[in-house]
């Protein structure tokens, strides 16, 4: 009887081993894949936040050319404000119209005919 006990002790040991061993194989297995996953994750994230940044240069360039667009803006604005000062100051000064040079050749043309 001790051999048959023996045998069945051994039986149960080795199948409580393998039991153990594909335990442990399967765990293994699921903790690479949790971390393939998480490098994965990682590279995912790392390439989101490249390409975020990315974006940001491009907002900022944007950001920047209309930051000159409106200084040229300012500036044109600028140049046509004193454009029309100066069109009234030499109309004030010659302080004639385009009435009165339209009579004055009418007349001249009068004259001379």
């Amino acid at each position: 009887m001790s051999t048959a006990s023996s045998n069945v002790q051994h039986l149960v040991v080795s199948s409580i081993h393998k039991l153990l061993t594909a335990t442990s194989n399967f765990s293994a297995a699921l903790l690479l894949f949790f971390i393939s996953f998480y490098n994965r994750y990682d590279d995912v994230t790392v390439a989101a936040t490249s390409f975020l940044n990315k974006y940001d240069d491009v907002m900022v360039a944007a950001t920047s050319f209309f930051n000159r667009y409106d200084d040229v803006m300012v500036a044109a604005t600028s140049f046509f404000n004193r454009y029309d000062d100066v069109i009234k100051d030499v109309s004030r000064f010659l302080s004639i119209s385009n009435a009165d040079v339209i009579v004055a050749a009418l007349s001249f043309l009068q004259y001379i005919c």
